[in-house]
């Protein structure tokens, strides 16, 4: 599959999804470690 057969919209749509979900996954991971310390130590 060629980058012409793309839709260029969709792929900046998927990219930005991507990185909102990567980022929010990284400040829950960051959170709940900072608990489990927090609370285990």
């Amino acid at each position: 599959m060629t980058d012409e057969n793309l839709d260029y919209e969709e792929k900046q749509d998927t990219w930005s999804l991507f990185v909102k979900l990567t980022q929010w996954s990284s400040i829950l991971v960051i959170v709940l470690l900072i608990l489990l310390a927090f609370f285990l130590v």
